[in-house]
């Protein structure tokens, strides 16, 4: 069990592409977490309409009560998914791909933007590092430069760590 790793690499429309080196992986999507974004957004901007930037009232107190609720239902879903998977195929190491501050003055154009920025990665990946401690699984972080190379460095550190 100790030997036994999963890689993780966070995205967008794939939130979560997990591979082992017990010859599976699995994919947690995404899309539906992306597509919570625009309802929000646009309830939001239609009740600030004309009004002052810091404008706020009860009505936009419940909406986004209920995103956040959303949000973290899809969190700990997603987390509890990976914390079985890993149980189940005795699982020792969590190695997680982690940009730290990525989403700092990103610039993908304004949809992208509004969609990967509200999408809640770094509570899912504290949520899994939470769960992994509980149950004895060891978790790590490491740094990625470049997300577009993550499922090769996270396939990369498995073999050398296999």
């Amino acid at each position: 069990m100790a030997g036994n790793v999963l890689g993780i690499d966070p995205g967008l429309n794939n939130w979560l592409i997990c591979v082992s080196n017990v010859g599976k992986a699995f994919i947690i999507d995404g899309k539906k977490v992306k597509s919570q974004n625009p309802w929000y957004n646009k309830q939001v901007a239609k009740i600030k309409a004309g009004k002052p930037s810091d404008y706020w009232d009860d009505k936009l107190a419940a909406i986004t009560e209920k995103r956040n609720r959303q949000m973290r239902d899809n969190v700990n879903k997603a987390a509890i998914f990976v914390m079985n998977w890993c149980i189940e195929h005795q699982i020792g190491t969590i190695v997680f791909g982690w940009n730290q501050r990525q989403k700092d003055n990103i610039n993908i154009g304004k949809k992208n933007n509004q969609q990967f920025v509200q999408i809640p990665t770094a509570k899912l990946k504290a949520r899994i590092a939470e769960l992994s401690e509980q149950y004895g699984i060891k978790f790590v972080e490491t740094e990625e430069s470049y997300t577009s190379k993550a499922s090769f460095r996270i396939g990369r550190f498995l073999t050398d760590i296999w």
